[in-house]
């Protein structure tokens, strides 16, 4: 975890640079994500990075729990949204299984390019479930490297976390993705994906069952 943790670290000062190329991709899916919130709404964004998405649907929502191993990335994000006078998101260092968070207390739960990261994600999706009210939306989207997984990219990224360079990843396909997610107890309601390296970053509506 803390090699992890320092990997993001050192990755956030960038993330943003990285992120524009990008930005046609992140417009879109704040867009979709919009549509299924409500100003009532109490959100859990796990895994905000430097607050890419949550800073952007911060006036949709009520209040908004935004989370991040990276304290880096937490600061960013924070810094961010006290430039923009955000008030209703509260930035935190921890991670989703911190026992503060009750089952069935938020309404939607965002894990943007997150879920591809993580070494058991079925237990994450199915905290996620728990933690969300009785048809509460899961709104994710994930890295799908598993549809091109010949490309010299994914072959390069794949012999870089073998030798430790780079931190954990699964070579998702969308189909094997979907499965998770309704394994994990939800029904999809909608799905688009966006290309970033010819590959899908597969962005998932789903819904507590």
């Amino acid at each position: 975890m803390k090699n992890t943790e320092k990997f993001w670290d050192i990755l956030s000062s960038r993330t943003d640079q990285v992120a524009n190329k990008f930005a046609a991709t992140y417009s879109e899916t704040i867009k979709k994500t919009g549509i299924y919130l409500k100003k009532s709404d109490h959100l859990l964004d796990f895994a905000c990075g430097t607050g890419l998405i949550c800073n952007e649907i911060a006036s949709n929502v009520t209040s908004i729990n935004a989370i991040d191993i990276s304290q880096k990335m937490i600061e960013i994000a924070r810094n961010k949204a006290e430039k923009r006078k955000i008030n209703n998101i509260l930035f935190e260092k921890t991670d989703i299984y911190n026992e503060k968070f009750k089952s069935n207390s938020f309404d939607a739960i965002l894990a943007f390019n997150v879920l591809h990261l993580l070494e058991k994600p079925q237990g994450v999706i199915k905290r996620i479930n728990k933690l969300l009210k009785p048809n509460g939306y899961f709104i994710t989207s994930t890295e799908c490297a598993g549809e091109n997984r010949t490309s010299m990219i994914n072959i390069v990224v794949f012999v870089l976390i073998k030798v430790g360079i780079l931190p954990y990843m699964s070579f998702f396909k969308t189909a094997e993705l979907e499965k998770r997610i309704k394994n994990g107890g939800f029904s999809i309601v909608e799905t688009e994906n966006y290309y970033n390296h010819k590959q899908p970053n597969h962005f998932v509506i789903a819904k507590k069952d």
